[in-house]
């Protein structure tokens, strides 16, 4: 129920963020990743230059040791949930 919950909250601040904005280009990246997920396991070749760019920035980040471990990000986000 809990689950539930959360991810019923999570989709309404995500309906409220697509209503707000007035970036076109994040709506179409938005749109595109719906319809990556709905065609199946060959999204990488699918999805946006801009997503893939950023995807692999942040895997060089990561090598490079950059960025925040996923428990203090997770501690972080806790006060939101």
């Amino acid at each position: 129920m809990c689950y539930d919950m959360n991810m019923q909250a999570e989709k309404l601040e995500l309906i409220q963020m697509l209503l707000e904005t007035k970036d076109k280009d994040l709506i179409k990246q938005v749109k595109s990743l719906f319809n990556i997920h709905q065609k199946g396991d060959d999204f990488w070749d699918e999805m946006p230059d801009t997503i893939k760019e950023s995807v692999e920035r942040g895997l060089r980040q990561s090598e490079a040791g950059e960025g925040i471990p996923h428990e203090k990000v997770v501690k972080r986000l806790a006060k939101w949930l």
